[in-house]
C-alpha cells in the first residue's frame, strides 16, 4: 500500500479494522452459537474493502504478458496473439511467471478453475497443454470473461 503512495492514516485505519477481529457461528437448528474466535486472516465478507485491497494486492501482477493480462476482482486471465500458426505460444513461460508471482505473494492458483481457450486457426494445430504442479490446464472451447 506504501508503494501505491496510499495516505499512512489510511494504511494505520485499515490495520485497525482488520486487527483482533472475532467471529462465531450460529447453527441454524438449534439456534445455538460457537465460542468467539479471533479471526488471523482474511477480508471480512460484505465490506467494500475486499475487492479494493484485492487489487492493491494484485497490483504488481505482471508476468510479462505479449499482449494482454486482464484482472478483475479475483479473477486473472492472461492473453496472447501469434501472428501465423507457426508461431511459438509463449504462454508456458507467462503461466510459470503467474505461478512464481502467486507464490511469492502466498496465493495459490486454482487449478480445477483454470482454463485455456484457442481462438483462430491455432486450434488446427494446438501447442502442447499447459500444466499448473503437473495437472494439465483443461482446455476449452468457450469461456465467459468475468
Amino acid at each position: 500500500m506504501i508503494t501505491l503512495n496510499v495516505p499512512q492514516f489510511a494504511i494505520r485505519w485499515l490495520f485497525s479494522f482488520l486487527k483482533h477481529r472475532i467471529q462465531r457461528v450460529k447453527l441454524r437448528s438449534s439456534n445455538k452459537f460457537s465460542d468467539w474466535i479471533e479471526v488471523t486472516a482474511g477480508m471480512p465478507q460484505g465490506t467494500w474493502l475486499g475487492p479494493l485491497t484485492f487489487v492493491m494486492y494484485v497490483d504488481d501482477l505482471n508476468p510479462q504478458c505479449v499482449v494482454g493480462l486482464h484482472k478483475f476482482t479475483d479473477d486473472t486471465t492472461l492473453t496472447e496473439i501469434l501472428p501465423s500458426e507457426a508461431a511459438h505460444s509463449q504462454m508456458p513461460q507467462y503461466l510459470d511467471n503467474l505461478l512464481t508471482w502467486s507464490k511469492n505473494n502466498c496465493m495459490v492458483i486454482n487449478s480445477k478453475k483454470t482454463t485455456e481457450m484457442i481462438l483462430g486457426t491455432a486450434d488446427k494445430i494446438p501447442p502442447p497443454l499447459l500444466t499448473i504442479s503437473n495437472n494439465p490446464v483443461q482446455r476449452v472451447k468457450c469461456f465467459k470473461l468475468p
